[in-house]
């Protein structure tokens, strides 16, 4: 573009010479005066082209100018970016130490008080076996202790039963409870002479009566209670005299000439046996001196 100024320039010149000539002709004059005319059109048009040129790379710079300013930005957008991830994931990280370190910190606490707990446990049943004194089981159901000071035993029950009247004929019958005067559930302490039963099925119908066919499901031996109380668990059924079926536990044991009995029983139309808590029962019996 700019050569085509300067021939532009060039043409004026010769033009301007050529006009200063005398011995030119008219016809030559007028050709030239076209031609410079022509000439300073085209270079009026290229200026401005040129003006225009330049404003457009003026423009493209300023673009290219905002375009790297964008750029930087970004990118120091996206490291301030990159900075704050990894500084919240080396946040994290500590956090994380610094939690393991409490959660390490707490079990060994926690072992280190279930080692106390342990050793205290064990002193404590080292005093109770050099002592012989008896922790008294914990029940689930609100008990009243019953205490025979004639036949030397004690049992807990249901406070909410009733304690039957003595039998004047049924003396081997010690002790009953139950939540009405021989209705269901209940319970029984027996004391029966060796002469009177030979056996535990004799022991049993001796209880429950000559026609309870008792069946036994379960047999548990040898349990002990807290008290060293050790007898036989026996879990059945029977038919009661007034001929309903009911559910039963006798804890059987013998102690000189005698059997002792140790039962609980229950209607399976009122309750399950299982509610009657017949070993919690059995944890409480005892004989005394």
């Amino acid at each position: 573009m700019k050569k085509r100024v300067f021939l532009g320039i060039a043409l004026l010149l010769v033009v301007g010479l050529l006009s200063s000539c005398s011995g030119v002709k008219q016809a030559d004059l007028d050709a030239a005066l076209a031609d410079k005319t022509a000439a300073q059109a085209q270079v009026t048009s290229l200026q401005s082209q040129l003006a225009a040129a330049n404003t457009a790379k003026t423009a493209a710079e300023a673009a290219v100018t905002t375009a790297n300013a964008g750029k930087a930005a970004a990118e120091a957008a996206l490291a301030s970016a990159q900075a704050a991830a990894t500084s919240a994931a080396d946040e994290a990280e500590i956090a994380e130490a610094a939690m393991q370190v409490q959660v390490d910190e707490a079990n060994a606490k926690l072992a280190d008080a279930q080692a106390a707990l342990d050793a205290a446990n064990a002193q404590i049943e080292l005093l109770k076996a050099s002592s012989g004194a008896v922790v008294p089981p914990t029940l689930t159901f609100t008990a009243t202790e019953y205490t025979d000071a004639t036949n030397k035993f004690v049992v807990s029950y249901n406070k909410a039963w009733t304690v039957w009247a003595a039998s004047t004929t049924d003396t081997w019958r010690l002790f009953g409870a139950a939540m009405a005067d021989y209705n269901c559930p209940g319970l029984r302490v027996c004391k029966i002479a060796k002469t009177d039963a030979a056996d535990v099925a004799a022991v049993m119908k001796k209880v429950y009566g000559a026609t309870s066919s008792p069946t036994i499901s379960k047999t548990e031996n040898a349990m002990t209670n807290p008290y060293k109380t050790t007898a036989d668990g026996y879990t059945l059924q029977y038919t009661a005299s007034d001929g309903f079926r009911l559910d039963g536990k006798m804890y059987i044991f013998q102690s000189g000439d005698f059997w002792w009995t140790l039962d609980i029983y229950q209607a399976n139309t009122l309750g399950t046996l299982a509610g009657q808590k017949p070993d919690e029962v059995f944890s409480t019996w005892r004989l005394t001196k």
